[in-house]
């Protein structure tokens, strides 16, 4: 009876434990819809010391430090994320969003083709890639992933193409 007892006990917390950090993850969610990055920051960091292993809490607080300027933490939250799950698209996409501003474009461009290998529809991948192969001076592969981006739906990209791709 005590072990089972016992046993109960240690499976009723880690329910509990798995709803209530599941419940601070959606309130994060919120803060981060309301532009409450800081205490949404706190709130993915509580979520975090309850599952080290959730990826997404990673992401999305790399996405609060990003939007607050604070490239160094958000690549940190990401470089975890990425650790936890390698395939986590929107972890590589946004690092390589952070490489390209900061003119890292080989990093950049490994990032963003990362993520486009896991997921071949994220469009803004496409498009972001195709302006670091730009940057690199790599017209002919820069103007296929403005096509596919364009093809996806990005309306820019197909401006780009315009005054950048011959056919």
């Amino acid at each position: 009876m005590q072990r089972f007892l016992v046993l109960f006990l240690c499976c009723s917390y880690a329910v509990l434990s798995a709803q209530s950090y599941e419940e601070d993850y959606f309130n994060g969610l919120k803060l981060m819809e309301k532009e409450k990055y800081n205490d949404a920051i706190a709130t993915f960091s509580t979520v975090i010391e309850k599952n080290k292993d959730f990826d997404d809490a990673y992401l999305k607080r790399g996405i609060c430090y990003y939007l607050l300027q604070d490239d160094a933490q958000a690549l940190n939250n990401f470089e975890k994320a990425i650790e936890i799950n390698n395939d986590n698209a929107a972890a590589f996409y946004n690092s390589g969003l952070i490489y390209k501003e900061q003119s890292r474009y080989n990093k950049a461009l490994g990032a963003l083709s990362k993520a486009i290998a896991i997921d071949p529809e994220l469009k803004y991948a496409w498009y972001n890639r195709a302006l670091v192969k730009l940057r690199l001076s790599d017209f002919h592969s820069a103007c296929i992933d403005l096509a596919k981006a364009a093809d996806l739906g990005v309306s820019n990209a197909r401006e780009i193409i315009k005054y950048t791709c011959k056919n």
